[in-house]
């Protein structure tokens, strides 16, 4: 072997290991170049925070208070859309006399009559104020005579130690002291003001096209409610024929000056002798006497509430009167129905003495009405839901059994 062949094998090795060694420096080189970029990302003499310790003794209250915040700012946001619930209202209602009005009773009288209209689910009552007497002025309270000497009795009002005169005026302190009692004791009930007017007074035997009257009664509403602090006005004007003009007239003129927001309620007649509809009848009506359904609408259309008398009927069976109140019942609900409207109904039930021929209680009572009313009201079907109850006439005239009647038959079975 020659020398050149000897060198030939140490020669390769060395320059193999000068080439890794260059490739380690070159390696090294990169990666040198590589933490210098990244440290030109960050600034010389970049400020690092030292790290938070925050003892847990301190952060277990904290978190507590931070839980409660949470808590009380959603209490505030549900209230702020929080409607409180109301008290129940209930759908029947009551006429009140004079009795309470005028006579000034206790509270424990008060807490009384409430109690038993909370039992009988009562929840609106039609006070009587007064009636417009055929010179324009309104009534108030006439003294009680001995019935031998005709001699005045009681004649003195104690609030105002005057004597009574029969004008509106002299007992407006003892309305106003009812009406507070009654919204204390009963917040959820609702009063309303009765204010009556016969048509007619004067010798043509008619006097509702006066428009002086409707005046008069619009500026009573109005009062009753600014001034006495009632929640609506009751009226009642008869006798009312079929198409009336003047009294859609009166409506009007006392809607524009109560508002749109005060509830207007109305005595509706009953159909008494309804055409073409074979119910029973009293033989005493010779001719057809009823509302017709387009003036049954109009009139719906100008209140509220219809407060339908279905007594006074002069039949003298039971079982025709229950059929002509379901009569009653039906054909209202029906014509209420038709126009798609909030106006409500109430059935009218009696309670009041013997009025013959027109009122036999032994025909017409709690029992016999009810009996009608629920048979109307499965004849009206799904039309029957603008019947929101019935309304007792009277509460001074009602006795202890026809209120156990009323409570067993009708009361007690409401939802």
């Amino acid at each position: 072997m020659t020398e050149d062949n000897q060198r030939s094998p140490r020669q390769g090795l060395a320059r193999e290991r000068r080439r890794k060694r260059n490739e380690r420096h070159s390696k090294q080189r990169s990666n040198s170049a590589k933490t210098q970029n990244v440290a030109q990302l960050s600034p010389k003499g970049e400020f690092k925070a030292p790290p938070l310790r925050i003892p847990l003794a301190f952060l277990r209250p904290l978190g507590l208070l931070l839980v409660c915040i949470i808590i009380v700012v959603g209490m505030l946001y549900g209230l702020r859309n929080f409607t409180p619930p109301q008290a129940p209202l209930y759908s029947n209602g009551i006429w009140l006399g004079t009795n309470w009005s005028y006579d000034l009773p206790t509270d424990e009288q008060v807490i009384g009559l409430v109690e038993r209209l909370q039992k009988n689910k009562i929840g609106t009552s039609y006070l009587w104020v007064t009636y417009l007497k055929d010179d324009l002025a309104w009534s108030g309270k006439v003294a009680d005579r001995d019935p031998l000497t005709n001699e005045a009795l009681n004649n003195i009002n104690p609030i105002t130690e005057q004597p009574y005169t029969n004008t509106l005026s002299e007992m407006e302190p003892n309305i106003l002291r009812f009406v507070q009692q009654y919204k204390t004791y009963f917040p959820e009930g609702k009063l309303y003001g009765w204010i009556s007017y016969p048509t007619n007074l004067d010798e043509d035997g008619y006097t509702l096209d006066n428009p002086a009257v409707h005046t008069r009664i619009a500026e009573l509403a109005t009062l009753l409610v600014t001034r006495y602090g009632f929640d609506g006005i009751y009226l009642n004007i008869e006798p009312i024929a079929d198409n009336d003009q003047n009294l859609l007239a009166l409506l009007r003129t006392v809607r524009q000056s109560v508002g749109t927001t005060i509830p207007i309620a109305l005595a509706i007649p009953p159909d008494w002798r309804p055409s073409g509809d074979p119910i029973p009848y009293s033989p005493n009506i010779t001719s057809t006497f009823e509302w017709t359904k387009s003036y049954k609408q109009t009139v719906a259309l100008l209140v509220d509430e219809m407060l339908v008398m279905a007594y006074h009927s002069g039949l003298v069976s039971s079982s025709d009167y229950s059929t002509w109140v379901a009569y009653q019942v039906r054909a209202y609900a029906e014509a209420i129905d038709e126009l798609g409207i909030e106006t409500t109904i109430k059935v009218g039930i009696p309670t009041y003495p013997a009025e013959l021929p027109a009122h036999d209680p032994d025909v017409e009572n709690v029992e016999t009405a009810l009996i009608g009313i629920k048979q109307g009201l499965s004849e009206a079907g799904a039309m029957a839901s603008s019947i929101s109850g019935v309304s007792i006439y009277a509460e001074w005239t009602s006795d202890e059994e026809e209120w156990e009647r009323f409570y067993q038959l009708w009361a007690n079975q409401m939802d």
